[in-house]
């Protein structure tokens, strides 16, 4: 499964029109700052992590990082990239954010106080895999999670390329400071349950839906057009023991893909779009509880799934009732009875 990977430090392969074992050998920056004017600078922060204050000749600061240690980012040519290390065109081992690389940082005042996190990389740094053409668009993925394990989020820009100037992916509008607004990472959209059936008692078939345009998704000034995703969700599940604490934790591979009605493999689903997936309860009364991992263009998909869907109940004891909303487990009050 490909996704938003760990970047791994490597010898970069040939990009597809460069010769073996080169690199791309002329500055091509890629940053969200388009030169000094702070109308072109826009910083970024996790939504659940930076409250930001606004000081004028400040950037916006809050008193915490602007992003977790457990950030990952990715970029990559529009139908060009490959999460693969050494293939396509995109970031490849080099790790953005990574402190000691410092290619996704933000600054600290000698005040306890962190500024907005700002990217500044180029196409001819160590690692990158290929170089941009002239033309085109190039998508900036960025994955993160919160303090609690409870919601994966991300913001995903599309910008397009300079192949003079260089990528840019500061956004249009402006901060109180007249800054360029502000790339926020918003929460990964959760599996929206839209019916429920139940063949057998020890067997219920889920369907969801998962919406395609979503908050954290972001066109740059220059990138209007650019078609970065999200494309494709795959649904992914927990089952528990009826009324247990709902499942928390966010990394893909601490959730199974949920498996397609009669136990088929469950292959992404476009957006939009609707799957039923089918859990059992052989052993008991359970509560199924379903996650997003969002898939976007070239096969790169988040480093961490959604929120958890409501419970669904499997086993021969049901409370008689059915959500079809998406209920915010942790903000307000589970309902009386159950779901079905």
């Amino acid at each position: 499964m490909k996704r938003l990977r760990p970047l791994w430090i490597g010898l970069v392969l040939a990009a597809a029109w460069l010769p073996a074992g080169a690199n791309c050998v002329s500055s091509h920056p890629i940053s969200t700052a388009n030169g000094t004017d702070p109308a072109y600078r826009s910083f970024i922060w996790t939504s659940t992590v930076f409250e930001p204050f606004y000081f004028p000749t400040y950037a916006p600061l809050d008193y915490q990082p602007p992003i977790t240690p457990q950030l990952q980012a990715s970029f990559w040519l529009s139908g060009m990239g490959d999460p693969a290390i050494g293939a396509g065109h995109d970031n490849g081992s080099r790790d953005l954010s990574d402190p000691a690389v410092g290619d996704l940082a933000y600054q600290s005042d000698p005040f306890p106080v962190y500024f907005g996190a700002e990217l500044d990389s180029d196409w001819s740094f160590p690692g990158i895999d290929g170089c941009p053409p002239a033309g085109g668009c190039t998508c900036l993925l960025l994955s993160d999670v919160d303090a609690q394990q409870r919601h994966g989020l991300f913001a995903l820009v599309g910008a397009a390329n300079d192949p003079v100037g260089g990528t840019f992916f500061n956004l249009t509008g402006s901060d109180p400071l007249g800054n360029g607004l502000p790339i926020v990472l918003r929460e990964v959209p959760r599996p929206v349950v839209t019916d429920v059936q139940r063949p057998q008692a020890d067997t219920v078939e889920i369907t969801v839906t998962v919406r395609g345009r979503a908050a954290g998704v972001y066109d740059a000034a220059s990138g209007a057009g650019c078609a970065c995703g999200p494309t494709e969700f795959l649904v992914r599940q927990r089952v528990l023991p009826r009324d247990s604490v709902p499942p928390t934790g966010r990394t893909p591979t601490s959730w199974a893909v949920a498996p397609l009605v009669g136990g088929g493999a469950q292959t992404p689903t476009p957006v939009d779009g609707s799957v039923t997936v089918e859990s059992t309860c052989p052993g008991g009364d359970t509560d199924v509880y379903l996650v997003t991992e969002l898939f976007f263009d070239s096969g790169f998909s988040t480093a961490f799934v959604s929120g958890n869907s409501i419970p669904v109940e499997c086993g021969g004891n049901l409370s008689g009732e059915f959500l079809l909303d998406v209920r915010t487990l942790f903000e307000q009050p589970r309902p009386r009875g159950k779901n079905r």
